[in-house]
């Protein structure tokens, strides 16, 4: 788990977010930086418009829970997401640009750039979403104790989080045994 703003997060997410950036910032870059009249000069800004479109499709993509360890979803409810995702993603980035002071002569290019680069950023999560083996998924855990409260405790993890593998109980050195099945 990573921390960040009191906010815990799991490495896989967190580098699921860091892919989703670097993508989304080189693709506006090289696609910005292609067109733009004077490259060396745009090189500040474009930078800061497309990390900051950047941060604001992972945002949407957050909000729109395309980062959580836990899906509910089926594939058609990821899909549907995707494209809302896609729809918010390009307008805000678009606004963005609208709104910087860069200067391109050939927009239909940059937007060719975002565009690709949105829809295979949501497509790489939809397929970790769906096609990646439930078992790589699953977190495996032993409870500390054997007694009613420990079961408590294993009923409420199973039920709250199904990719919960509860592997058993194991005895607290006051308890006389413990179960390693947690089945």
């Amino acid at each position: 788990m990573i921390k960040i703003f009191d906010h815990y997060f799991h490495r896989r997410t967190f580098l699921q977010m860091c892919f989703d950036l670097g993508l989304l910032v080189v693709t506006v870059v090289v696609a910005v930086l292609s067109q733009a009249t004077h490259p060396a000069s745009a090189s500040p800004v474009v930078l800061m418009v497309s990390v900051l479109s950047a941060i604001g499709i992972l945002v949407i993509n957050m909000a729109l829970g395309f980062y959580q360890r836990v899906h509910h979803r089926t594939l058609g409810q990821t899909r549907a997401r995707a494209v809302l995702s896609l729809c918010l993603s390009l307008s805000l980035a678009y606004l963005i640009f609208r709104l910087s002071p860069l200067s391109l002569e050939d927009e239909k290019m940059f937007l060719l750039a975002l565009i690709a680069a949105v829809a295979l950023m949501l497509i790489h999560r939809i397929y970790m979403a769906h096609a990646t083996p439930r078992a790589m998924m699953r977190q495996r855990v032993l409870v500390f104790g054997s007694g009613e409260k420990a079961r408590l405790v294993g009923r409420t993890l199973k039920s709250s989080d199904p990719s919960v593998d509860l592997v058993g109980y194991y005895a607290s050195p006051t308890e006389s045994r413990g179960e390693i099945s947690g089945r």
